[in-house]
């Protein structure tokens, strides 16, 4: 793609931040059909999936800000970013994760597999970008 790294990583930024809009307003959704009085058959479905947007939040908002520090990082005249909320909100990832898939059925697929991996991963590659001079 013949893209810079401060190129690669403002779009990557924009990008979760994408996600992080579409998944608020997924959870929106989701709370005003809990609300709406929904069939008991589909509470449980609901209820997951409340369970999982809250969950993504802080994964989504980690990954937008560890590539607005790459962003800042590889473009000269930008101020520094902050490595360490991106590190804080990959760590409140994980732990919303585990609390609320603490015995997944497929711990290494499916969506909560996914989740609760990209944590790792994400918090991972924070700790070896904050060993980086």
């Amino acid at each position: 793609m013949n893209l810079s790294r401060s190129e690669l990583h403002r779009r990557l930024m924009a990008r979760w931040q994408v996600g992080v809009d579409l998944n608020r307003k997924g959870t929106d959704l989701v709370e005003k059909a809990l609300k709406a009085n929904p069939r008991p058959e589909a509470r449980g479905d609901l209820e997951f999936l409340r369970r999982l947007l809250n969950s993504y939040e802080p994964l989504l908002e980690a990954l937008a800000e560890y590539h607005k520090y790459l962003y800042a990082r590889f473009t000269p005249g930008q101020p520094k970013g902050n490595l360490s909320h991106a590190a804080s909100l990959a760590a409140a990832a994980e732990n919303e994760a585990r609390s609320a898939f603490p015995n997944p059925i497929d711990p290494v697929g499916g969506e909560i597999g996914t989740l609760r991996a990209l944590t790792v991963r994400l918090k991972g590659a924070i700790q070896e970008m904050e060993r980086q001079p």
